[in-house]
């Protein structure tokens, strides 16, 4: 949550394969030894939501236009359930989100890379692959299931 509550459109540019959002190094939670920074792809449905919303630097603004606290989205979330489910706080939409993404084929090292989870073992030795190009796939594809399973036509 607090790289989301910290998002800021500075962090958003638009390359040649589509728009990115790029989570500095020393904002990620799990920083690691390689100082790299953490590459988000942003699907149509994602862009739509973050020009949504409103102007200023800060996505997630208080009052003063800066980014929300990381604790205060944990807050809002707790005091307005509004989905008439049991508790559940932002972090478990990441594992919805990989749970969801498994459900509709996409492979684990690519939810990995999705949610920046180191590699282990062998594989995190040798394979240094950023998985940018199946990012792109998959999270176009999680957004067109969550549009289908939101609309008005959905079964």
């Amino acid at each position: 949550p607090q790289e989301v509550t910290g998002m800021t459109r500075k962090e958003i540019e638009e390359e040649w394969t589509g728009w990115w959002w790029t989570i500095p190094w020393d904002r990620i939670k799990t920083r690691n030894e390689s100082d790299d920074d953490h590459r988000v792809f942003l699907s149509s449905l994602a862009l739509e939501l973050i020009n949504s919303g409103p102007p200023g630097d800060a996505i997630f603004a208080n009052s003063n236009e800066q980014p929300i606290a990381r604790h205060a989205l944990s807050h809002y979330v707790s005091d307005h359930n509004s989905f008439g489910i049991l508790k559940w706080t932002p972090h478990d939409l990441r594992r919805s989100a990989a749970t969801g993404l498994s459900r509709i084929g996409c492979p684990d090292a690519i939810i990995d890379a999705i949610l920046n989870h180191v590699k282990q073992g062998t594989i995190g030795i040798y394979n240094r692959h950023k998985y940018d190009e199946e990012k792109i796939e998959w999270l176009q594809k999680w957004a067109d299931y969550l549009s289908r399973i939101t609309s008005d036509n959905a079964p």
